[in-house]
């Protein structure tokens, strides 16, 4: 929500598909021989699917990355997150390299740093 940014307003509010879907729609394009995924939004790590529950047990509420606040209303409540979306396709299709697109620093939670982290070590 820039002052600048107009797709906000001509988009609408930010919808999430829900995790099951993209987590099958990876494994199934591994199957098939796809080596690479993009996964893309306008802020792919605010990624939140309120209606899947987190298999991370305990509350997944949102959380800023240090240093930010927002300035409108957090997205609230159980579900599925960025960091257990990436795990999840990580566990479901092992080969396939995930990228993602059109982050927000705001949303780079720690979470989604530390499973970078392991990933990468």
């Amino acid at each position: 929500m820039c002052s600048f940014c107009v797709v906000p307003f001509t988009r609408g509010r930010e919808r999430s598909r829900a995790a099951g879907t993209i987590i099958d729609e990876v494994r199934r394009l591994a199957e098939e021989g796809h080596t690479e995924v993009t996964l893309l939004g306008q802020n792919v790590n605010s990624y939140h699917d309120a209606a899947t529950l987190s298999t991370w047990g305990g509350a997944s509420g949102y959380v800023t990355a240090a240093g930010f606040s927002n300035l409108f209303k957090a997205r609230s409540g159980d579900g599925v997150r960025f960091a257990e979306l990436l795990d999840s396709i990580a566990a479901a299709a092992p080969s396939m390299r995930v990228r993602f697109t059109s982050p927000h620093p705001k949303d780079f939670s720690d979470d989604v740093l530390a499973g970078a982290c392991w990933v990468l070590a």
